[in-house]
């Protein structure tokens, strides 16, 4: 058996990551609508060198990496091709945005700019986290809790493209980076408080540090780490959220036929349960042998419980009760947290991956 979950991360190590929206919540929910361990990547040094990946944020913390995606990912369970880069799927709780300048004053124009728009959506600017990026810009994370966001299939799908849409359409300044919500890894954010190979550092602000401040004043604020600086808890902001559904209607009139719409299969099909059950008969003796992995298994039973089918989750049942640890795969208890997300095409996948499939 695969543990669920890695060792239990410090409160203040969480909090830290739910500043830069990574938090638990947001994972477990990624988690739920794809049946697959999510996970957030990380460089541990300023080039560029391969990227690793890890479950647990309080390792993070202890290996002082240099970037670390602002999202969780998780493999898209119906892309056939496991090396692809758009068969994951991301999440998080908050989006970046990006000011990079070729002056100190331009970025600090463009911040100031970002601060004045974050109130015209009502947004308190102390509930969101700023830090100085320790060359010529800024780095602003605000999270979506203030826009009402609710993570389904179709936004963890257009995940990037909704990010930047918001940002596009509420937050834009002089000198916002709209490049960072391109390519299939995750946005790479800049780890708070480790060196950069100029010798300063990203660090977090105050938003009143920002009145006054000047070019000489900002290579002083990134002359050394500053503590972690806690953001005020505030209720949705009416504006904010009207805005982000707005650009998520664009984006899905745009993607409309290429973002995957889960349907519930017919129940009692005549056409699909023939094969299925031919294909649960492989599987069932692949949960036996051990040749199915703890994700496929949540697989199977996603996929059966998206059929509607009134014997569905006794089909899952048999499937599992060869398996040695099965009362660690107790099919009843997990039955209602599945989401249905998978379709009967990852039973046949399965199936035909084992030896003997069809």
């Amino acid at each position: 058996m695969i543990a669920l979950d890695s060792p239990a991360s410090s409160y203040a190590t969480q909090a830290l990551y739910k500043l830069h929206g990574l938090d638990l919540a947001t994972r477990d929910r990624l988690e739920a609508i794809t049946g697959n361990r999510a996970e957030v990547g990380y460089l541990p040094t300023d080039d560029k060198a391969p990227w690793r990946s890890t479950r647990n944020t309080e390792s993070l913390e202890q290996r002082t990496p240099m970037f670390v995606t602002s999202s969780w990912r998780a493999r898209d369970p119906h892309d056939p091709d496991p090396d692809s880069p758009k068969g994951w799927l991301h999440a998080a709780s908050g989006v970046w945005v990006d000011i990079d300048a070729p002056t100190i004053e331009a970025a600090l124009r463009s911040v100031l700019q970002t601060r004045h728009k974050l109130k015209v959506l009502d947004i308190n600017p102390d509930t969101c986290s700023l830090y100085a990026s320790g060359s010529k810009g800024f780095h602003v994370h605000v999270p979506l809790y203030l826009a009402g966001l609710e993570l389904d299939i179709n936004t963890v799908h257009a995940w990037p493209r909704l990010c930047r849409e918001f940002v596009i359409n509420a937050l834009v300044a002089e000198k916002t980076d709209l490049c960072i919500y391109n390519g299939g890894l995750g946005r790479m954010i800049r780890q708070a408080n480790v060196q950069r190979n100029n010798g300063a550092y990203k660090v977090p602000m105050h938003w009143h540090e920002l009145d006054g401040l000047t070019a000489e004043g900002y290579r002083e604020v990134c002359s050394a780490p500053r503590p972690q600086i806690e953001v005020k808890i505030a209720g949705v902001a009416p504006k904010a959220a009207a805005m982000w559904q707005r650009g998520r209607n664009d984006v899905f009139r745009e993607m409309r036929k290429k973002i995957t719409q889960r349907k519930t299969a017919p129940a009692n099909s005549t056409k699909d349960r023939p094969r299925v059950l031919e294909a649960l008969r492989v599987v069932e003796r692949g949960v036996t042998s051990g040749e199915v992995s703890y994700i496929q298994w949540l697989q199977v039973g996603s996929a059966l419980k998206s059929t509607g089918w009134p014997d569905a989750l006794q089909l899952w049942e048999r499937v599992s009760a060869g398996h040695r640890g099965h009362r660690d795969r107790n099919c009843a208890e997990r039955w209602d947290g599945l989401q249905g997300g998978c379709t009967l095409g990852s039973v046949f996948h399965i199936a035909k991956g084992l030896k003997g499939g069809a």
